[in-house]
């Protein structure tokens, strides 16, 4: 296909320290994101992307989300860095985020570090929607 994120069957992935540097400065849908797992409509529970694991990475200055997923399960995002310390003339929405998208369950967002500089245009966190998501987990995050 053309679009490039069509098929199932996708799973067990270990995405390990690796540096994301200036990511996505084209700015294309859902923020931006630095690493885009979407489905392509219509969203489902059926886990299109599952057992992905995604630790020991650095995403420096991301021009917009950090991570964007729709239709994926079982995902691990952990121990990574997110530096941002340049600014953009048109900082992208959600500059420096995780956004759980709909259709995404059993999530474990853990021990990641933002170091953000002031006047970026960033924000830490994770985005989702409780009626979107199921089973996402946090816990020693931090940002400084």
């Amino acid at each position: 296909t053309t679009s490039g994120v069509e098929g199932n069957g996708i799973y067990n992935i270990l995405v390990k320290d690796n540096v994301f540097e200036d990511s996505n400065v084209s700015g294309t849908t859902e923020g931006a994101a630095a690493i885009w797992m979407p489905c392509w409509r219509p969203n489902t529970w059926y886990p299109i992307t599952t057992g992905i694991s995604i630790v020991g990475n650095k995403f420096i200055n991301p021009h917009g989300a950090v991570l964007f997923t729709s239709s994926v399960n079982n995902l691990q995002f952990s121990d990574n860095q997110i530096i941002i310390n340049s600014k953009l003339e048109k900082p992208f929405k959600y500059r420096g985020c995780i956004i759980a998208g709909k259709c995404s369950s059993d999530f474990i967002i853990s021990n990641n570090k933002w170091e953000i500089a002031p006047g970026t245009g960033a924000q830490a966190g994770v985005l989702f929607q409780s009626d979107e998501t199921r089973n996402i987990s946090l816990s020693g995050n931090s940002v400084k």
